[in-house]
């Protein structure tokens, strides 16, 4: 992992990642400590990869127990679902598209989520794609990931990253 900038006129900096081709979701970043309540967004830019496997986004409220996984693929899609200590729960919502989402590879998307209680709020580019109740995980750490899929590896650029407790 590296961290750069895209061009002269200073955007912000990016966090690059780069993984080889895993059935896997890879945490890139993760938060020193656990949160409950909290604001977290960040823009990713999906910079290679086979363009029908690679996604990216957050695992939530992490812990030996399980936690939430929210992420954004280069297709356009989203999805949350949630994991049981390590292995693969299910879908809360199952991959779908959303319109607001940039398709093309080097396009910035922005991913924000809002979780308070048992409410969870998921944001693309600002606006509302779902809103849900679910009180599987209350507390845990905030992990930035990736998943690079079986076929081909993954470079993604994540840029922005805001973390806020809610009160």
């Amino acid at each position: 992992m590296q961290i750069r900038s895209r061009s002269k006129e200073r955007p912000p900096p990016e966090l690059w990642a780069k993984y080889p081709k895993s059935d896997r979701i890879h945490p890139v970043l993760r938060t020193p400590a656990p949160f409950d309540d909290f604001d977290a967004s960040v823009t990713i830019r999906f910079i290679d990869g086979r363009y029908e496997q690679i996604n990216a986004g957050f695992e939530l409220r992490f812990s030996d127990d399980g936690d939430y996984v929210i992420r954004i693929s280069g297709q356009g899609t989203f999805s949350v679902g949630w994991h049981k200590e390590t292995d693969w729960g299910d879908h809360v919502v199952k991959w779908t598209k959303h319109p607001i989402l940039k398709t093309e590879m080097g396009e910035a998307n922005r991913l924000r989520v809002l979780m308070k209680g048992d409410r969870i709020r998921v944001y693309i580019n600002g606006v509302l794609a779902t809103l849900l109740r679910d009180d599987r995980y209350s507390s845990g750490l905030v992990r930035v990931v990736v998943s690079p899929g079986n076929d081909s590896g993954i470079e993604a650029a994540f840029s922005a990253l805001q973390l806020r407790e809610l009160i």
